[in-house]
C-alpha cells in the first residue's frame, strides 16, 4: 500500500467574506471566526487549475493535486517503508497553478490592482514571511513620493516590527509625503477605552490583537496581567506588488528608448543565471523601435529580459520581467502560484527528500466604498449618526469616508437612541450596499443604495 504525505498546503483568505463590517477577522470573537470560517468556501469566486505544465510534473512525480475549503494542497508518494519521498523533486522543480475568477462580482468587491495585460505572480519566495505565517505574496511596498495612488490603493510603513497600512481615500499624488486627509489608517481599531470589557474579550488597537483577562480591565493594554497580546496583524495582502505584464509567445518589446542600431535580447527564467533565449537584431537605417520575439520554445512561465547594446553592455533601463503565457491570456487569469523547492522556512523539504508540508498563505483585500443613500423625501439625521447629508440635500445621505465592504457586515447607523425616551427605539440601521452597485466618480469609488422613506 502506498503511503503519502502532504508535500504542501495553500490557504486563500478573501476579507470580504472573512470580516464582519469594519472589524478585520482577527478582531472577533472566537464564536463568530468559526461561524464565518465554517461558511467560507474559495470555490465562490475562484477556481485553482493545475496548469498543463504542472500536470505533467505532478504525473511524473505520481503526486496528487486536490482542492479544499479554502485553497488546494498537494500530497506526495512516501518511499517504501520510509518517510521520505518515493520520487525526489530536482533542483528546478516548480509547480504552477492558474487562478481563475469564478464570479463575475469579484472585481466590485476585491480591491486590487493591474490591467487586462498584467497577472499576478505568487511564489514560495524567501522574504515572503510575515507575522503569523509563509506568504505567497510579497510585502506591500513603502509610499513611493513619484507615484500617482489611485482611490483604494494602499501602501505599507513598517515601524517597530509592525507594518502599518494606509488606504487611499481618493485618487492622490504625486506628493513628496502622504497626504493626510487622502489616508486612512487599515484595519480599523476595535478597542474603545470607555468599555468595561469582559474577560475573553477580544480587542484591536494599533495591529495588534488582545485579550482581556479579567472583567473589567484596566486601560494599559501592555499590562499582561489583564490583558493576553495574542497576536500582531502580518497586513500582507495580494496588490500590485506582484503584478507581471502577461505576454504571448509571439510578442513585442519596445526598444526605442536607448536608440540603438543593433541589439541582442536575452530571456532568462526568473532566478536562473544562463539565459534561456538570445537573438540579435539590426537596423540598416534609423534605430531600433519595437521588436518581435517569437518565444514559442519556452516553457510557460515568469522571466527577464535583459536588452544589451552593439558592444553587449546591458541597456539597464530596458529591462524588464513579465509572464509568459498563451493560455493565461485567452482565459483571462486572474494569477499564477508557483510553488518551487524552496529554502529556509519555505522549503518543501527537511534535508534531501522528506517533505515537511509547509502552509503558505494568500490573502485578499476587499474594496473600501463611501455609501451612498437615495430616499424619495428628507431624512431626519440623529446625533450620533454615520451619515450626512450630500451638499446640504437629505434626500441623499453618505458617509464621510470609504468604508469596507463584506458579505457579513452590519450598515451604517442613521439615528441614535434618545437616552431621554429609554423604551423608545429611535436608532435605524441602514444597510450594507450591494456589491453589483458600485462606480467610480470623482476620484473615489462610490456604493449606491435606493431605499424607501424611512419612519421615523
Amino acid at each position: 500500500m502506498i503511503r503519502y504525505a502532504t508535500l504542501f498546503e495553500v490557504h486563500l483568505m478573501h476579507d470580504y467574506f472573512m470580516n464582519r463590517g469594519e472589524v478585520v477577522h482577527e478582531a472577533l470573537s472566537y464564536g463568530e471566526r468559526e461561524n464565518l470560517s465554517r461558511r467560507y468556501r474559495l470555490s465562490a469566486f475562484l477556481d485553482i487549475i493545475p496548469t498543463a505544465y504542472c500536470q505533467k510534473i505532478l504525473r511524473g512525480h505520481k503526486m496528487i493535486f486536490k482542492t479544499t475549503q479554502t485553497g488546494f494542497c498537494v500530497a506526495a508518494p512516501l518511499a517504501h517503508g520510509g518517510d521520505g519521498l518515493l520520487v525526489t523533486p530536482g533542483a528546478d522543480f516548480n509547480l504552477s497553478f492558474a487562478l481563475r475568477v469564478s464570479d463575475a462580482r469579484f472585481c466590485n468587491y476585491t480591491a486590487q490592482s493591474g490591467g487586462a495585460d498584467q497577472i499576478g505572480l505568487f511564489s514560495n519566495t524567501p522574504g515572503n514571511e510575515a507575522e503569523g505565517g509563509l506568504y505567497l505574496s510579497a510585502p506591500i511596498a513603502d509610499y513611493d513620493a513619484t507615484r500617482t495612488y489611485a482611490a483604494d490603493d494602499v501602501y505599507s510603513a513598517l515601524s517597530s516590527g509592525t507594518r502599518h497600512l494606509y488606504r487611499a481615500v481618493r485618487d492622490t499624488g504625486p506628493a513628496a509625503t502622504p497626504v493626510g486627509a487622502d489616508w486612512q489608517r487599515i484595519p480599523a481599531d476595535t478597542y474603545d477605552a470607555t468599555i468595561a470589557y469582559a474577560a475573553g474579550s477580544i480587542v484591536l488597537a494599533v495591529n495588534r490583537v488582545y485579550r482581556a483577562r479579567i472583567d473589567n480591565p484596566s486601560t494599559n493594554l501592555h499590562d499582561s496581567s489583564q490583558w493576553e497580546l495574542l497576536h500582531t496583524l502580518a497586513n500582507q495582502y495580494v496588490s500590485d506588488t506582484n503584478q507581471l505584464p502577461l505576454k504571448a509567445t509571439a510578442c513585442e518589446f519596445d526598444v526605442s528608448g536607448a536608440s540603438l542600431t543593433q541589439a541582442t535580447l536575452r530571456v532568462y527564467r526568473i532566478g536562473a543565471e544562463a539565459a534561456s533565449w538570445e537573438h540579435t537584431y539590426t537596423v540598416e537605417t534609423g534605430t531600433l523601435t519595437r521588436i518581435a520575439l517569437n518565444l514559442q520554445s519556452l516553457p510557460p512561465g515568469a522571466y527577464h529580459l535583459e536588452v544589451l547594446d552593439s558592444a553587449l553592455n546591458a541597456v539597464s533601463a530596458l529591462g524588464r520581467d513579465f509572464y509568459l503565457d498563451n493560455t493565461a491570456l485567452r482565459e483571462h487569469w486572474l494569477g499564477v502560484i508557483e510553488i518551487a523547492r524552496g529554502s529556509g522556512n519555505f522549503a518543501l523539504l527537511d534535508g534531501i527528500d522528506k517533505p515537511r508540508g509547509p502552509r503558505f498563505q494568500l490573502r485578499f483585500r476587499n474594496r473600501a466604498t463611501r455609501w451612498r443613500y437615495y430616499f424619495p423625501a428628507i431624512q431626519a439625521v440623529g446625533a450620533g449618526a454615520e451619515v450626512a447629508p450630500e451638499g446640504g440635500d437629505a434626500r441623499v445621505l453618505i458617509t464621510p469616508a470609504p468604508r469596507p465592504m463584506t458579505q457579513n457586515g452590519t450598515g451604517v447607523r442613521l439615528q441614535n437612541d434618545d437616552l431621554s425616551t429609554p423604551t423608545v427605539s429611535e436608532q435605524v440601521l441602514l444597510p450594507e450596499p450591494e456589491v453589483n452597485r458600485i462606480r467610480r466618480a470623482d476620484a473615489q469609488w462610490f456604493s449606491e443604495i435606493h431605499l424607501s422613506n424611512l419612519p421615523l
